[in-house]
């Protein structure tokens, strides 16, 4: 593929296969979380589980899927990934915070972040604050026989009429 747009633990995901030998050209994450085994603490916190509980489902996690949630923290490793990335994240993010996207933008060669407001962890999706400019940073680099098509263009055209609420970028 020439490009990948993922969001939440889908970014986290991407940014495993990109170290694991996934090829891209670019890439843009939204929400992306820097350690999933604190995403898990967190989701734990905010439904009440014990820490014993939230423990035995994290090892239950690795054993599933043969890994260690420690390897996954993405500072830890995207400092060897050479794909431009776009990040997206908002100042009211409840489920991952923004400060999680901070970190991945910080070890991330050449990464740049674009805070929003008031989109928090799902609007991002589909605001066009934030479609313009990643659909727009996708486009840089992509070939001549790639998308977008009539449709695409004609949405982004609409949406570029309508930005509100990003800062930084």
């Amino acid at each position: 593929p020439y490009a990948v747009v993922a969001h939440s633990f889908g970014a986290a995901a991407t940014a495993v296969a990109l170290r694991d030998g996934m090829k891209v050209e670019r890439a843009v994450f939204l929400s992306p979380p820097a350690d999933p085994l604190a995403g898990i603490q967190d989701f734990a916190k905010t439904v009440g589980l014990a820490e014993d509980v939230w423990r035995r489902m994290a090892e239950r996690i690795e054993a599933r899927f043969g890994m260690r949630l420690a390897d996954l923290a993405l500072p830890g490793f995207v400092s060897r990934l050479d794909v431009p990335l776009r990040i997206f994240h908002d100042v009211e993010d409840r489920e991952v915070p923004l400060a999680a996207g901070e970190a991945v933008a910080r070890a991330w060669p050449g990464a740049k972040l674009t805070r929003t407001e008031g989109l928090g962890h799902f609007r991002i999706l589909y605001a066009p604050e934030v479609l313009v400019p990643a659909v727009d940073f996708l486009a840089e680099g992509r070939p001549s026989n790639a998308w977008p098509g009539p449709e695409l263009l004609a949405s982004v055209a609409q949406a570029r009429a309508t930005p509100r609420g990003v800062h930084g970028g």
